[in-house]
């Protein structure tokens, strides 16, 4: 009895266990199930996700509008050279020897070109003017611009010169634009108010700006002044002391070149002129700043704002070394760069043959901020090359006539693209003025009274001939009536 009773119990037991295990078992699967439908819900939202996600890409593409340049003229026209510089002068293109010298490789190059009148807003990446864009690419430093220019249109001006003329032309440009440019821009800081009267400078529209030109002369000269106090606070001359020897064995046979290099200061000198005399400076290039500028502020605020400027610039003659000599010691300097390019120019048409170089326009785009000031503004540096050299002036007529034929023009009108052929004027008609409507009317009505009258007239008179007729008519019937009786 004992064992069936311990018998069924153990069987209970091991059921219940069974039943135990399928549960846990039936437990496992719906897990595993629930798990499953999880992880399908889990990809199956992923993959819609993603698809949301892919169609989003896809439809911000289509939408996304193109990348534009990251130039200022948006609308360029390919391979046409957009030129960012500064304002014209009645005297020259450009005060700037690099705008200048710029421009004129372009004509030289018989590159198509366009200035881009951006009233003195904008500089390139760098800081600087020139700068210009091609095709939405922006390329600054005149060196660098006629570089890349002449390489990607195939327009080298140096490509026939040998390597001996292309080692004087390289020494001579790095004369003229790091010594004797500075001894120009020492004279314009020094007499900035002479500066403005030679080029005819209206500050107001050469600054953009609507500060009256009294202000800005003010203004103009103030700063030339603290850019000319720069010039006698420094003790050493640039570091550039490279001289042409180093570069080059074939400077042995150019003495006069060869010691005017052992400072390479052209441009500095010219410079450090303008920087001494920013009042001189604008005389000598009859500035007016009022038309440059395009503000109505009078003129002597522009010429104050104008020569307040000019002090900054002063620092960069002053960090140059020029700045510690006694002015005839700077015009020596100067004079001595004129006689080293008269010599080597001789009586050549240019540097190196009858076709203009590189060094042709970099001499000229300096050379011209001294040979075209206006002559009633006194300057000692043209007038002596005009005396002691004047195959440099001819030179420069030979070039401005070469590339600048329209030179009268756009001096005259300021017309940053006299160059480009301009389309023909519509005929304009003149709409009647109220005086010309009043006349008009008063024309018209007389006519009118006039017709109205000989109208009038014209019937009285019809009516006269009409009323004889009558009146004959009535006598014949009357005397024929008399007959019959």
């Amino acid at each position: 009895m004992t064992t069936e009773t311990e018998t069924k119990g153990v069987e209970q037991t091991e059921e219940k266990k069974e039943e135990v295990v399928k549960e846990e078992v039936k437990k496992e699967e719906a897990d595993a199930n629930n798990a499953e439908e999880k992880a399908d819900d889990k990809a199956e939202k992923a993959d819609k996700e993603k698809k949301e996600e892919e169609k989003k890409e896809v439809k911000a593409k289509k939408e996304a509008p193109a990348p534009k340049p990251a130039v200022h003229k948006q609308d360029f026209e390919k391979d046409v050279v957009y030129l960012y510089q500064f304002t014209r002068t009645p005297v020259l293109p450009s005060l700037s020897p690099y705008c200048l010298k710029v421009e004129t490789w372009l004509r030289l190059s018989d590159l198509k070109y366009e200035n881009v009148d951006h009233k003195m807003k904008y500089k390139s990446k760098k800081g600087q003017l020139p700068f210009v864009e091609v095709n939405g690419e922006e390329i600054a430093d005149s060196a660098i611009i006629i570089k890349e220019l002449g390489s990607r249109y195939n327009c080298e001006m140096d490509s026939a010169l040998s390597a001996e003329q292309r080692n004087v032309a390289h020494a001579t440009v790095s004369m003229i634009e790091n010594h004797f440019a500075w001894v120009v821009k020492w004279w314009r800081c020094r007499c900035p108010g002479e500066w403005v009267r030679a080029a005819k400078l209206n500050l107001q529209q050469a600054l953009n700006t609507r500060i009256p030109n009294a202000v800005l002369n003010f203004a103009f000269k103030l700063r030339y002044r603290q850019v000319s106090a720069r010039f006698h606070h420094t003790g050493s001359h640039h570091p550039l002391n490279l001289k042409a020897t180093v570069m080059s064995d074939a400077f042995s046979s150019h003495e006069k070149l060869k010691g005017s290099c052992e400072f390479v200061w052209s441009r500095w000198v010219v410079k450090s002129w303008r920087t001494k005399n920013p009042a001189g400076m604008l005389g000598a290039y009859k500035m007016d700043l009022q038309q440059i500028t395009e503000k109505k502020w009078p003129k002597p605020v522009l010429e104050f704002i104008f020569k307040l400027k000019f002090r900054r610039a002063a620092k960069k003659v002053r960090a140059h070394g020029i700045g510690v000599h006694k002015p005839e010691e700077i015009e020596e300097f100067g004079h001595n760069d004129l006689t080293v390019l008269s010599d080597l120019l001789g009586d050549k048409q240019f540097f190196f043959g009858d076709n203009p170089s590189t060094l042709d326009v970099v001499a000229f785009a300096n050379l011209a901020q001294v040979a075209f000031m206006d002559k009633e503004v006194s300057y000692s540096l043209r007038d002596w090359m005009t005396e002691n050299c004047s195959n440099l002036v001819e030179f420069c007529n030979r070039i401005k006539e070469r590339a600048f034929p329209d030179w009268d023009e756009m001096c005259n009108t300021l017309d940053l693209n006299s160059h480009i052929p301009k389309p023909p004027p519509e005929e304009k008609v003149e709409e009647p003025t109220a005086e010309k409507k009043e006349e008009k009317t008063k024309e018209e009505e007389k006519k009118e009274e006039k017709d109205k009258d000989d109208t009038e007239k014209e019937k009285a008179q019809k009516d006269e001939k009409e009323g004889e007729k009558d009146d004959n008519k009535k006598a014949e019937e009357k005397e024929k009536e008399e007959e019959k009786k």
